[in-house]
């Protein structure tokens, strides 16, 4: 079967717009375009009238990346964003980002030759980058702002927890005085026993909203992720999930909740983490379900789904999903917000998914995000790394 002709220079170079030159089957310029020389300027141009391609320090033939030979045995080639110098019109040295495409072509003489066209992307790549530290910069912010809120909303638990311990103290003396001794007998009395019942029944409404003030300074208390104590070690990210579902078993079986674990975790590759965070993080996500997606009681279906990519660097996930009513988008951009909560009549503090953010990103180093769309449920995907950078302080 006999090959194809190769494709002709100098129809090419009609169609052509970028940079390009062309070489012989002797690594010499024998052609080239006004872009190749607007690219490179005159001066750099000169170094090639005796020499080979190769040797032209400039071009991507250099060294030992001989596009020629390459052509030859692979056929077309793309090569992106190498790094190469030219000169400005007044001979100062410009920093250039090419894509390269070469390949076969027949020169005018009918003989084999190589066309190398250039395109420059080098504001292509600075835009990137520039977006990226954009990108970057807006990310530092908002965990800066996070953690000066958490630190604060924890700093004012901390002030707060003395005080609220001496009310617990005298509330639980009180409520003891009134059950022993002389002021039990008084309950007796005619005409004080109806004003002693109202005493207890109010020391018992003191003593029940004291443990719910309680109860929400401790979650104040865990906005702080810096608070928090858990022990790094190399963990088996299924096991470890698994063991949080199995201490969430009673919730789910009271709410009417079936859990089912998707594992696409590849075998052997083992996480450097913390299992308590873990845990907060899969129990927050949980509960987040429990509280919003079924609302009603008549409970649904979870997905926890486990996934990881061998990298470099590797790279875990894990997804929690229900099929439950959804969120509006107006809610959607601030559920990550401390105190934000759509269900406070129902006791909700607005600080689950708070804490499960700040966890991901301060500890694992990583992302918590969520998709949906009302009546199509919820997705919470958080992302992390092998090793957390943060775990290391």
């Amino acid at each position: 079967m006999s090959k194809a002709p190769l494709p002709s220079a100098e129809a090419l170079s009609a169609l052509i717009i970028d940079a390009y030159y062309i070489v012989d089957a002797d690594d010499r310029i024998v052609e080239y375009n006004m872009a190749f020389r607007n690219m490179f300027g005159r001066s750099m141009l000169r170094t090639l009238r005796e020499a080979r391609c190769r040797d032209a320090a400039f071009l991507p033939c250099h060294g030992g990346q001989c596009l020629r030979e390459r052509c030859a045995a692979e056929g077309a080639i793309h090569l992106y964003e190498l790094e190469t110098t030219a000169q400005d019109a007044k001979g100062n040295p410009v920093n250039l980002r090419l894509n390269v495409t070469a390949g076969p072509v027949t020169l005018a003489n009918g003989q084999p030759g190589t066309m190398i066209i250039l395109r420059d992307v080098t504001d292509e790549a600075a835009i990137q980058a520039k977006y990226q530290r954009a990108q970057a910069v807006q990310k530092e912010m908002e965990r800066q702002r996070r953690e000066a809120l958490a630190q604060m909303v924890a700093g004012v638990a901390h002030e707060v927890n003395t005080p609220l311990g001496v009310a617990n103290a005298a509330a639980a003396s009180i409520a003891d005085r009134l059950g022993s001794g002389e002021l039990k007998k008084l309950a007796e009395t005619p005409g004080v026993g109806e004003e002693f019942d109202d005493l207890q029944l109010g020391t018992d409404l003191i003593q029940r909203n004291l443990l719910r003030v309680d109860e929400l300074i401790r979650k104040f208390r865990r906005l702080s992720v810096g608070q928090m104590v858990d022990v790094r070690e190399e963990l088996d990210l299924g096991l470890s999930t698994r063991e949080a579902l199995q201490m969430w078993s009673r919730e789910a079986k009271k709410a009417n909740l079936q859990v089912e674990i998707i594992d696409h975790l590849t075998p052997g590759l083992f996480w450097e983490g913390y299992a308590g965070h873990l845990s907060q993080v899969v129990t927050a996500l949980l509960a987040n379900v429990k509280m919003h997606a079924y609302p009603d009681g008549k409970g649904g279906k979870i997905e926890v789904t486990l996934a990881s990519r061998e990298g470099p660097p590797p790279e875990f996930s894990v997804s929690v999903r229900d099929y439950g009513k959804g969120i509006t988008p107006d809610v959607l951009p601030t559920i990550f917000d401390p105190f934000f909560t759509t269900a406070r009549f129902k006791g909700a503090t607005g600080l689950g998914l708070s804490i499960a953010q700040n966890i991901v990103t301060s500890i694992f180093g990583g992302t918590l995000r969520c998709e949906s769309t009302p009546g199509n449920g919820a997705l919470f995907i958080a992302t992390f790394s092998h090793s957390p950078p943060a775990a290391a302080t």
